[in-house]
């Protein structure tokens, strides 16, 4: 509920924005409109389906160094990691923190993954615990991270058809297993950075032939904001990932995008420019020559 929230503020504050300045300056053409749905769907699209991907086709549970799994990953598919939390107490050494390796090989190829589960010791003992039935999607004992937590990882592989999964590193006491379930991956990165390309390239044709200032930016940040939601959500990151996901954006749009669309205004101003007419010279006055007597 709180993500949900922080995308329609985040949203609606910067439409709001954009369209109360560019009413001002009369600016404000009916060809924006669909620009702004398109950008402003982008982060609530994306924001779905990393928070609610669906219950997993398939699980498999590591537990040590050594072990082994074996999952099928169709296509549009990916790697949900959560972790099973020890039951330790607040002094226990390495009890915060548990790094984990993954090989995962399949007909033909193989690739590595890692990762960090963090996590804040409970005097009342662990609440994130697959092992009691807990889905995905369900609540119960099973909460959201807390401030500074990482129960999750998303891994998506460059291959699809049957893995075979090793442990390969496994150090610290935070997590007493971490279980793998295959859910639907997001739309993939290549084509999310094109939808921000296509609607950003939009509004800066919009700014440089129709004045409308800074609606490049406005586009670029609400649309890379779905794109950072993609590579940092998981379904228990819930509301904290989500507004961090806003830092990159704004990076994104209101320094990278403004600037390259006022270097494209101000070319294009300059180009469109009339050339002042050149003076005419004065006409050279006449030579009065002396009358013969």
């Amino acid at each position: 509920m709180l993500a949900a929230l922080i995308i329609a503020g985040v949203v609606l504050a910067t439409i709001i924005a954009a369209v109360r300045r560019l009413a001002d300056r009369g600016t404000l053409p009916l060809a924006v409109w669909p620009l702004f749905l398109a950008a402003g769907l982008m982060p609530a699209f994306i924001a779905v389906q990393v928070l609610d991907p669906g219950p997993p086709i398939e699980s498999a549970t590591v537990r040590k160094l050594g072990d082994t799994a074996a999952l099928t990953i169709p296509e549009g598919h990916a790697i949900l990691v959560t972790a099973t939390l020890l039951d330790l107490e607040p002094d226990e050494p390495n009890s915060g923190k548990t790094d984990y390796s993954l090989n995962l090989q399949g007909d033909g190829w193989q690739e590595a993954a890692s990762g960090i589960i963090k996590r804040k010791v409970d005097p009342d003992g662990p609440d994130v615990d697959l092992d009691h039935g807990q889905g995905i999607r369900e609540t119960g004992k099973r909460r959201s991270g807390k401030w500074g937590e990482d129960l999750q990882d998303r891994i998506e592989l460059d291959h699809v058809g049957d893995v075979q999964i090793e442990v390969r590193n496994w150090n610290g006491n935070a997590a007493a297993a971490l279980n793998l379930d295959v859910v639907k991956a997001p739309i993939p990165a290549e084509i999310a950075w094109g939808l921000v390309a296509v609607i950003t390239l939009g509004g800066l044709v919009l700014e440089v032939w129709k004045e409308c200032d800074q609606l490049a930016a406005d586009l670029a940040f609400m649309a890379s904001y779905g794109v950072f939601l993609r590579d940092g959500v998981t379904p228990l990151d819930d509301f904290q990932e989500v507004g961090f996901a806003v830092a990159p954006a704004f990076l994104f749009g209101y320094l990278g995008i403004y600037g390259v669309s006022w270097l494209a205004v101000k070319y294009t101003s300059s180009a469109q420019a009339e050339p002042e007419p050149e003076p005419e010279p004065e006409p050279a006055p006449r030579r009065r020559g002396r009358k013969r007597r």
